[in-house]
């Protein structure tokens, strides 16, 4: 910062690095009721998964393709997922919060 200045009602003085924490962007409790739930009927209105306004994600449509149809060819085979193993092991970094791997079973329909 280039003068002391006040962000979300904390105080920062000058010469302070000020870092963003895109990991937390989207769990933030005040825009997202419950955000540590996977709830795929969630609205993705504020969301910063693939960035936002002219620094969105160029392949921002592709990916939602992708799951598209990768979710319509799976679902309707499988009654349901199960995990399989220990817990899913995360991967933390200053920048985002993804899962290392995700073992699952399906149960077929």
């Amino acid at each position: 910062m280039k003068c002391d200045t006040e962000l979300a009602g904390q105080k920062v003085p000058a010469g302070a690095v000020v870092m963003v924490m895109l990991a937390a962007a989207n769990r933030d409790e005040r825009q997202f009721s419950n955000p540590d739930v996977f709830d795929i009927d969630r609205s993705d209105r504020g969301s910063v998964a693939f960035g936002h306004g002219i620094h969105s994600c160029i392949g921002m449509a592709l990916a939602k393709m992708e799951v598209r149809i990768t979710l319509g060819e799976l679902l309707p085979r499988f009654r349901q997922f199960e995990r399989v193993g220990p817990p899913a092991p995360w991967n933390h970094t200053f920048l985002v919060r993804t899962l290392t791997s995700l073992r699952l079973r399906g149960v077929p329909a």
